[in-house]
């Protein structure tokens, strides 16, 4: 996955089709927004080492305080559902803060957001055996 975001609702179905899949997901550089959500839905989360992931408060022109909080509370809940920790979740899409917030990689860890690290080399073709 590589975007800097888009709208919640469309993530959130995209979300679905990878966890209905059983995919993985996998970020080698950056995923912001409600990225984050489509990169939650894998089966495995994998980041590399040196990637990214950028969380903010939900924001929509023309949307209420009390939508804006029920599509908070929507995707706290579908986050905590994907094993992050609810407090964590409550802090990355805090409607109050719109400003992008890139946790550490040990934070995303720890958090239960990533399931594993990688080197980019992992996910490369095996370039040697090219001729």
């Amino acid at each position: 996955l590589d975007s800097t975001g888009g709208r919640v609702e469309e993530a959130l179905k995209l979300a679905q089709l990878i966890e209905a899949r059983g995919l993985d997901t996998y970020v080698a550089g950056h995923c912001a927004s409600a990225c984050t959500l489509v990169f939650l839905a894998g089966a495995e989360r994998i980041l590399h080492v040196d990637a990214q992931l950028g969380f903010h408060g939900i924001s929509f022109p023309g949307v209420n305080p009390i939508e804006l909080h029920g599509a908070t509370r929507d995707v706290v809940e579908f986050m905590v559902r994907r094993g992050v920790e609810r407090d964590f979740a409550e802090r990355a899409f805090d409607s109050a803060t719109l400003d992008l917030w890139y946790p550490s990689v040990a934070m995303l860890e720890a958090a239960g957001v990533v399931t594993s690290v990688a080197a980019r080399s992992d996910f490369d073709a095996d370039t040697d055996a090219r001729d």
